[in-house]
């Protein structure tokens, strides 16, 4: 996976910032926090705080993946959840 980084004229920049690894059979983070670096401008938030929301989200969705979450009507429900109450939720998670 790849992040874009800057678009000049007809060419476009990007950094790699996921690899897959076929040994662990996972993917690999790069190190590249561009996006990030942007979202936590943008939201007002230290970057911890950022790197902290995402490994949340990274839990929520191996949660869902282990619990036969799938339908998404279902998915949704879980998201909308994250949203209004993500303390009770990722009690639920870390159970």
């Amino acid at each position: 996976m790849e992040e874009i980084q800057r678009v000049e004229g007809d060419n476009v920049y990007a950094a790699e910032i996921f690899s897959w690894s076929p040994s662990s059979d996972s993917f690999e983070y790069k190190g590249s926090e561009l996006v990030l670096s942007k979202i936590s401008r943008m939201k007002g938030l230290e970057m911890f705080k950022v790197r902290e929301d995402l490994k949340c989200r990274e839990m929520v969705l191996k949660w869902m993946a282990a619990n036969g979450i799938e339908d998404w009507k279902s998915v949704a429900k879980v998201l909308s959840e994250y949203v209004k109450d993500k303390n009770n939720l990722m009690k639920r998670v870390e159970s």
